[in-house]
């Protein structure tokens, strides 16, 4: 059931999905996703988005020129061993055949979406295939092999003068951070786990942005365990007070998966597996619906990405919430049948319930950062 109208926007293609599902850290992941989409006949409710192919002049509208040429004309031959590891193609980030191809889309499927806000053709625009955030100018990096986010907001910045990027992902976003370090013109708010020697060991609370981007970059470090009602508390705390201090014309929300408390599967159990390697929150899908919620309310123009998300299943599942959540669409909380319904056992459900993991973020410790990043928010006026 349809409750009020908004132009959504989706970007979608059978190429890009078949290219997506060849991601070494998220293989088969983009089908589990659309397809569930499908299955709940959201796509009857959005504009589908054709992806861009994108040129080695988009990709250096950020990216470094010898790195964007290197990844588009990439054909996995023998020899450039010592290239691979200067772009950070090694580890996290190995080079896969249609490297080439996924490059091309994955940034030209950012860049449609966010020509489709530039041109008014759509309110929201929707990629969950995007939203790589720690790619750097020069280095692959963190599964991410370019920083699509980067090239989406500055294409949006040739219509909008100022974005707010937000980031609900597990890691903080050091990719897109360093991009707008200096920059007055995009604020940068990042909640992920912070700790000693996890992942990318950055996003520290004194990190706030340098020279004229000084106060317009706002780290939120959690601890492990992050459960729903401590993320609601943060998000009221922090969200609008930097959404109303800043004043953007446009923005972007980064919607890493990462963070979900993700159940164990009674198959996955019986083969030794678990869903997700991190379990390092303990966050449902309706934390993330409420606050894309609160700020598509906004009413600007607004573009959501995926990221992170190594439960595929538990992926799609979040992802057909937040496309329902945008176009006001009520979902039924039994799996539709489909291609991959199996993969949704034992429960065959939507949404499911916390875990029994530790809220390491105490009273104490909101007590002692919220003052501080209240602090932050208000010193940009």
């Amino acid at each position: 059931m349809s409750l009020t109208k908004r132009k959504v926007g989706y970007v979608y293609s059978k190429e890009w999905e078949e290219v997506a599902n060849l991601l070494p850290s998220n293989e088969g992941r983009s089908s589990l996703v659309h397809e569930l989409a499908k299955a709940y006949n959201l796509f009857d409710y959005v504009q589908l988005i054709e992806p861009l192919s994108a040129t080695e002049d988009d990709l250096s509208s950020f990216h470094d020129s010898e790195f964007s040429k290197f990844l588009l004309e990439y054909d996995g031959e023998e020899g450039e061993d010592i290239l691979l590891e200067e772009y950070g193609l090694a580890y996290d980030c190995p080079p896969f055949p249609e490297l080439s191809l996924y490059t091309r889309l994955l940034a030209g499927s950012s860049l449609a979406a966010a020509e489709s806000l530039v041109s008014g053709n759509t309110d929201v625009a929707i990629n969950w295939d995007g939203g790589r955030h720690h790619a750097r100018r020069g280095r692959s990096a963190g599964f991410c092999y370019i920083n699509d986010i980067v090239l989406a907001i500055m294409h949006l910045r040739k219509e909008f003068d100022k974005v707010l990027y937000i980031d609900f992902d597990l890691h903080a976003a050091d990719g897109v951070e360093s991009a707008f370090l200096h920059s007055e013109k995009v604020y940068t708010l990042s909640f992920h786990r912070f700790d000693k020697g996890f992942y990318p060991n950055t996003g520290g609370i004194d990190s706030v942005g340098k020279g004229k981007g000084i106060h317009t970059t706002l780290n939120i470090p959690l601890k492990r365990g992050l459960n729903d009602k401590t993320f609601w508390r943060l998000f009221q705390a922090l969200v609008p007070l930097a959404k109303d201090s800043f004043c953007p014309d446009a923005v972007v929300v980064q919607l890493g998966c990462d963070g979900e408390n993700l159940l164990l599967d009674t198959r996955l159990i019986m083969k030794g597996l678990i869903r997700d390697p991190h379990k390092e929150w303990n966050l449902t899908i309706k934390s993330f619906g409420e606050a894309v919620s609160r700020i598509l309310a906004w009413n600007l123009p607004t573009l959501l990405l995926g990221g992170g998300g190594y439960s595929s299943v538990d992926t799609a599942r979040c992802c057909s919430y937040l496309t329902s959540i945008a176009c006001n669409v009520l979902l039924s909380n039994e799996i539709p049948h489909h291609e991959y319904w199996t993969s949704y056992g034992s429960d065959y459900e939507l949404h499911f319930e916390k875990s029994l993991m530790t809220e390491e973020n105490t009273e104490d410790y909101l007590m002692t950062i919220l003052p501080i990043l209240k602090n932050r928010i208000s010193r940009l006026g």
